[in-house]
């Protein structure tokens, strides 16, 4: 008898559990797990989506998406998918940042269920190629010499940005640089007075960021700073002030700096027109810093006049600046 009772027990047991097992992969089974979202006392709740690029529509990985109202994060897969779990039902702004992209958000208002799906987009920000130096300029009449600071800037995709902002954080400088249409390179200079600095020495390392805004949103798609500060006066021999040549093609030459300096650096010329805008015509750059001549052999110099400058620059493109040196071309009377 005690053998019968115990296969008995034992399959009671057995089709027990059996009726539990068929009970919990039954759809319409009781969801009692705490923490399954369909459980309708879970008091938690789950937000889930994707996020893309608004123009190509291919998923963003690595996106980092905030829920504000939790406090948690998380960051996208290789789909473009994320998931927020055991979050409170309560609307709140989920919020996506990734780096080279402008950031986004969307308001969460939660239905009746526990589990919301959002699909965010996100736009490019522009790309931008940016060089901030110092220049040290000289002039002949006090042999003296004046430091401003120059940047550069080129803009690629920034046509449906609402303004670029150039900003100096040291000082709260900031400029409006107007709007960038396609890519194109534009210059700007900063005196002493302008950046709100004393000394020059105190530019060494002051950072200076490009910012978008587009809305609401800024966005910081470039910064660079000043590594140096330097000054050297470099005297022109040829052409010398108010000589006129007859070549098309001159010889430049000048008195050497490379014992006044002791960091690697080349030397650059640049020649402009003397009237009206002092048009760039010309320049040679990259002389090697033993050289005290260079010759012009690219575009022939028209009839015309014209100065030139001779900069001294590092590996970090500040640079000093001698003075303006005046001449003139005229025809050359060998010429056929």
């Amino acid at each position: 008898m005690i053998p019968r009772t115990r296969r008995g027990i034992a399959t009671v047991i057995t089709v027990g559990v059996s009726a539990a097992v068929v009970g919990f992969l039954r759809c319409d089974a009781p969801r009692d797990n705490p923490l399954d979202p369909e459980n309708p006392r879970n008091p938690f709740g789950e937000i889930v989506g994707v996020v893309e690029e608004e123009t190509t529509q291919r998923p963003l990985e690595d996106a980092l998406v905030y829920w504000s109202g939790d406090g948690k994060t998380a960051f996208t897969d290789s789909l473009g998918r994320f998931v927020i779990d055991r979050v409170a039902p309560r609307t709140g702004e989920l919020i996506v940042e990734k780096v080279g992209y402008f950031k986004n958000n969307a308001t969460v208002e939660w239905n009746a269920g526990l589990r919301e799906r959002v699909e965010l987009s996100m736009t490019p920000a522009p790309e931008a190629d940016f060089n901030v130096y110092a220049e040290a300029q000289y002039t002949y009449q006090y042999r003296s010499y004046a430091t401003t600071v120059r940047a550069e800037l080129a803009l690629a995709g920034a046509s449906d940005v609402d303004s670029v902002l150039l900003i100096a954080p040291k000082t709260n400088v900031r400029r409006s640089l107007g709007t960038f249409a396609g890519v194109e390179t534009k210059y700007y200079a900063y005196s002493l007075e302008d950046l709100g600095v004393a000394d020059e020495q105190e530019l060494i390392g002051m950072k200076f960021s490009v910012v978008v805004k587009r809305g609401e949103t800024e966005f910081v798609v470039a910064e660079d700073f000043v590594e140096r500060v330097f000054h050297v006066r470099v005297d022109a021999i040829s052409p010398a002030s108010g000589e006129t040549i007859s070549t098309l093609q001159p010889v430049f030459e000048w008195v050497s700096a490379a014992d006044s300096l002791d960091f690697p650096f080349t030397y650059s010329i640049e020649i402009r027109t003397q009237v009206g805008s002092n048009t760039l015509v010309g320049e040679i750059t990259k002389i090697h810093p033993d050289s005290t001549r260079a010759v012009y052999a690219y575009n022939e110099l028209r009839p015309d006049n014209y100065f030139w400058y001779i900069y001294c620059v590092d590996e970090f493109k500040n640079r000093s600046r001698s003075p303006r040196i005046v001449f003139e071309v005229v025809d050359n009377p060998e010429r056929p």
